[in-house]
């Protein structure tokens, strides 16, 4: 047995006999269960079948379309002729009426027995009314009535009647009414007659039955559409006029939304139609309506009874086709018979080749199949050339399967179910490290290193797989040489050998596969153990595998994903672009890293650090993953960080900074054309008295409410900054006319009009607004903040609620402007203020004892400034506290000055502005300058302005206090130009008024105000003083109306501090030896 080579035992086993027996098996032709000669008459009645059978729908189909038709066309047509012919009818019979109501004398009425007679003896009632006539006189008496009309003549027949034909003026057809007696439907005709002067005089009036004899109503009725179809009538409400089924008649029993084309004939519809009726019979049916009385005529044709004579056809028509079917099948057998007898005969000769046994030779005489020509004679010799050529292959694979038998890729060995190795491939002698003949002298337990082999049970092992169990074993093996061990897999499948079942084993070493799997595990682990989330798609997104990170993170588990694509997870946040170069990117075989914006499944948002690599074998893409981090906490707190670096944490409106991306954005896309780009600087007028009067929390309150009023300004794509403090920008889109920009700057300060509802108050407030434009006005963002920043100060020194566009005198101005603020910041170090003094004046005496300090700036090598100029921006820019403090410490020391020289000063006045007196310490810090410097308080007197004193009025009251209690006097200056009351006036507590020189300057045209100012201060008990006085005029009128002081040019200009020391001295004024009883007066001009 040792000799023998598997080929040799193939031999011995007959393989190549098998293998011919399969062969002819498999063309081997079942003549006893599905025969050509079956299948091929199968076919050909098959398809005869169809054939016919399609042909006989599509004639019944077109057949009944051309019937439908035709039935629908004639069906109108014949509802047309009636309705024509019921409106003649009727029309005529009006007109009958209507000629016969002018028969009537002029004398009716004169002799009823004669009118009486007049109509029973008329022919009319017999010819069309043959319910009767009826007369009535002009007030609806009935004077003759016959015929069956006693049958519906009551109290309010008659009345109804003759109302209906007097109100419409004109013959009447009346809606039919069913006879109580007869139970007929009734027609009511009227007409109108007159006398010889157009007056009515009565009506006459016939009743026709529409179901009488000879009536072309009854004979509606008698009328028969095919073998079940009928015309019926009926009125727009509804009411069916006349019907075959009696019991319809002056019914309204087709309910809305029963028949459609019934309700479509009531609103207008004309002409045919298939429907269903209220009864649920499928019909066609025609309607046309009637001209002279609106009702409607209706001709109903059921389908079933209009079909009826095709269906008799149809039933022929199928008859013959039966009948073609079976000669057709006749003629198939007869043509099958011819072709299969041949093929038949094939069949018979391949059978007895099937059975050849293993003495026969393959050289089978087949000369048999030479009478056929054709195709049968081309098959038979293939056949014969198919056996030589299989007597050839036979012996090729004998070689082949040794070939193959020693060169497969696994160990294979053929035991018996003892054990005994019969044989063994050369990779199995490898596998074991010996040589065939050794291999066959072992069994499978020699080859084993396990201490208990499974191969002991072999019996067990052999039943196994008899009993259809596909088995693989795991086997500890040793090579018989070193006795080393390996582990191994073994695939059993049994076989017959020498007759004998045994079983043939396919071996593989699976030593290097366990650490393979050994290392997916570990894999696996990490995977499933992963933090992050683990996403493996096939090349189409398809998910194949996730994670467990993946339901913590997205709320969706794992059954619920796979199989699905990532779009699950979409957000909507990301435009189609972004996904686009995401695929690109992927499907070219690159990584792809970047920040994906998903939807958890409960719906909110999550930020996840994604990188999707493709996974390539092959050169081709089969897979990929995606590795993914949720960064949902950072990202919101980088949006936190973003939105506290771009947005206004009050307002939450976008700030500076955010402005200069937007900007910058917007000015490199820009292209100059039809529109323009604004920006529009927007600041709030006195916001600082709000905040300082009624406290921050108002003031944040008012800085929202006006966010939110200025978005109702805009539109949504222009953008609105709040550049900080009370200043907000608009930079609006679409600007194209200079229109354009002046109507919304007017509808921003419109806005605020309305006043704003704060914390329980109301506030007033208005805005001044100025505009620059890209890049007329700058081409930079900076440059046209600076320039619009210009604007907006124009439009607040025209006076405020204003808009100013920018222009370059704009720019002088505030180069200008921001040169004087430097050069002030240093004027005090510099010294380069001055005081000047303008003395005062008592009327009644003449005497100059007071004088008014009035500041002057002299800058080094430039001609000397005036208040006017360089006031405004001391108080703008907070230096006017410093300066007002140098002031009053220069006026106390050049009052000391005065008192060592015996000069007496009887009264004096200091103006304090708004930035000193809103100081909490201004009392303290008054009191210590004129404390350190010895003057007596009491000589200051505190000039402030109605404004000052009217902001936060209740703080202010407590100051004045304070002020009297320390010793100054307060005087109001430039009364008359603000908005005190004389409540406000006696609750500050002042001591002096000085009345504003416009109002001095208009005496020459009107003294009513001068004369009230001085009747008030002096009811109040007030000091007066008037400015600018500058005529004798002025001055009479003043001394007269016993105004106490004057200052103005009239008696001297402003004087240095030497001149002024002079004009007193000139004037002869008072010395005293008392210096404390001086007083001083000093005003920083405005």
């Amino acid at each position: 047995m040792a000799e023998s080579t598997p080929i040799q035992k193939c031999k011995e086993k007959k393989i190549p006999e098998r293998s011919l027996r399969l062969l002819m098996g498999r063309l081997k032709i079942d003549q006893n269960r599905y025969g050509i000669k079956k299948k091929l008459i199968f076919v050909i009645c098959l398809f005869l079948t169809v054939l016919l059978g399609l042909i006989a729908l599509f004639t019944s189909y077109y057949f009944r379309q051309a019937t439908r038709t035709l039935l629908l066309e004639q069906q109108t047509l014949l509802v047309s002729t009636m309705a024509h012919e019921l409106d003649e009818y009727i029309t005529s019979t009006q007109d009958v009426l209507v000629q016969f109501s002018k028969k009537f004398s002029p004398t009716v009425f004169a002799d009823p027995q004669a009118d009486r007679n007049f109509l029973e003896n008329h022919d009319l009632q017999k010819k069309l009314f043959s319910y009767g006539l009826f007369l009535l006189d002009d007030q609806g008496t009935p004077v003759f009535f016959n015929g069956k009309i006693s049958y519906v003549a009551g109290p309010e027949f008659f009345s109804d009647i003759f109302s209906a034909t007097r109100k419409s003026n004109k013959p009447c057809i009346f809606m039919p009414k069913l006879c109580p007696v007869t139970q007929h439907p009734i027609v009511i005709m009227t007409a109108l007659f007159y006398d010889k002067n157009g007056k009515v005089k009565g009506v006459v009036g016939g009743v026709i039955d529409l179901l009488g004899e000879q009536n072309v109503f009854s004979n509606l009725l008698t009328m028969k559409i095919g073998k079940t179809g009928y015309p019926y009538l009926f009125a727009p409400d509804r009411t069916m006029i006349l019907h075959p089924v009696a019991s319809r008649i002056m019914k309204k029993d087709v309910e809305p939304g029963k028949n459609i084309l019934f309700d479509r004939a009531l609103t207008g519809f004309e002409g045919a139609g298939e429907t269903v009726n209220s009864r649920g019979l499928h019909t066609f049916v025609a309607f046309k309506h009637l001209e002279s009385t609106g009702w409607i005529l209706a001709i109903n044709y059921p389908v079933a009874d209009a079909f009826s004579s095709i269906r008799s056809y149809f039933v022929y028509f199928l008859v013959g086709m039966i009948t073609i079917l079976l000669l057709s099948t006749l003629l198939a057998l007869r043509i099958a018979d011819k072709i299969i007898k041949p093929l038949l005969e094939l069949t018979a000769q391949a059978e007895k080749i099937s059975r050849i046994t293993q003495h026969s030779t393959l050289t089978t005489d087949l000369t048999l199949f030479q009478q056929y020509s054709g195709e049968i004679g081309t098959l038979a010799t293939a056949f014969n050339t198919m056996l030589q050529q299989l007597q050839q292959r036979m012996s090729e694979f004998e070689l082949n399967l040794q070939v193959v038998f020693d060169h497969t890729d696994k160990g294979i060995i053929i035991h018996d179910q003892e054990g005994r190795i019969l044989a063994a491939n050369l990779p199995a002698q490898h596998l074991f490290d010996c040589d065939e003949s050794t291999m066959s002298s072992l069994t499978v337990l020699d080859l084993s290193a396990e201490s208990v082999d499974k191969h002991a049970a072999l019996s067990q092992i052999i039943q196994r797989i008899q009993d259809g169990e596909t088995l693989i074993l795991p086997w500890r093996c040793q090579r018989l040489a070193d006795r080393s061990k390996f582990d191994a897999e073994i695939y059993y499948t049994p076989i017959i050998w020498n007759n004998e079942p045994v079983l043939m084993g396919m071996i593989e070493d699976i030593t290097e596969k366990k650490e393979q799997n050994a290392l997916i595990h570990r894999l696996s682990t990490a995977l499933e153990q992963s933090a992050n989330v683990i996403v493996i798609t096939d090349r189409d997104g398809v998910i194949e595998y996730v994670n467990p990170s993946m339901e913590e993170i997205t709320g969706y588990s794992v059954a619920e994903v796979i199989g699905k694509t990532p779009r699950i997870l979409k957000s909507g946040t990301h435009p189609p672009e972004f996904y686009e170069e995401l695929w690109a990117t992927i499907k070219a075989g690159k990584s792809w890293r970047g920040e994906i914006c998903n939807k958890h499944k409960d719906g909110h948002f999550i930020w996840e650090s994604t990188v999707i690599t493709p996974i390539i074998e092959n050169q081709k893409i089969t897979h990929f993953v995606a590795i993914k981090e949720d960064i949902s906490q950072r990202k919101i707190h980088e949006q936190e960080l973003y939105r506290q670096a771009n947005y206004d944490k009050l307002t939450g409106l976008p700030n500076r900074n955010l402005l200069n991306t937007y900007f910058n954005d917007i000015m490199a896309d820009f292209t100059t054309g039809s529109e323009k780009l604004v920006l529009m600087l927007m600041d709030l007028d006195d916001f600082k008295t709000v905040n300082d009067s009624l406290g921050h929390s108002v003031g944040d309150s008012l800085l929202q409410a006006v966010g939110e009023r200025l978005k109702d300004c805009i539109y949504q794509e222009d953008m609105l900054v709040r550049m900080g403090g009370d200043e907000f920008v608009i930079v609006p889109r679409h600007i194209c006319t200079n229109d354009h920009i002046e109507a919304m700057a007017s509808h921003v300060l419109d806005s605020f009009i309305a006043p704003f509802d704060l914390q329980e108050q109301e506030v007033f407030i208005t805005a001044s607004i100025g505009i620059a434009v890209f890049p007329e006005d700058g081409e930079t963002l900076e440059e046209l903040l600076r320039n619009v920043d210009s604007a907006m100060y124009q439009s607040k020194n025209k006076g405020r609620n204003t808009v100013e566009r920018y222009s370059g005198r704009l720019s002088e101005a505030l180069n200008e402007k921001l040169r004087l603020t430097a050069m002030l910041r240093r004027a005090l170090e510099q010294k380069e203020y001055l005081l000047y003094y303008q003395p005062q004046q008592e009327l009644a005496t003449g005497k100059v004892e007071c004088f008014e300090a009035l500041l002057r700036w002299q800058p080094q090598s430039e001609a000397m400034i005036f208040p006017d100029k360089f006031i405004p921006i001391l108080e703008e820019t907070g230096m006017i506290v410093s300066v007002g403090e140098w002031v009053l410490r220069e006026v106390c020391f050049q009052v000391t000055c005065w008192q060592t020289k015996g000069i007496a000063i009887q009264h004096a006045s200091v103006n304090v502005s708004l930035r000193q007196f809103q100081r909490p310490d201004i009392v303290k810090e008054l009191l210590s300058i004129v404390t350190e410097s010895g003057v007596d308080p009491s000589i200051i007197c505190l000039e402030l302005t109605e404004s000052i004193m009217m902001d936060n009025f209740r703080e202010n009251l407590h100051k004045l206090q304070a002020l009297r209690t320390a010793g100054f006097s307060v005087s109001i200056d430039d009364f008359g130009t603000g908005y005190s009351s004389l409540n406000y006036l006696r609750r500050m507590q002042i001591q002096e008024l000085k009345i504003d020189r416009s109002f001095i300057n208009a005496l020459s045209e009107d003294t009513t105000l001068v004369n009230a100012i001085l009747g008030m201060a002096r009811g109040l008990g007030l000091r007066i003083v008037a400015e600018g006085v500058e005529t004798e005029e002025q001055k009479s009128f003043l001394r007269a109306h016993n105004c106490e002081f004057m200052q103005g040019y009239l008696l001297s200009r402003p004087l240095p501090a030497e001149q002024f020391e002079a004009f007193i001295l000139s004037l002869g004024a008072a010395t005293t030896d008392n210096p404390q009883q001086l007083k001083k007066n000093v005003k920083i001009s405005r």
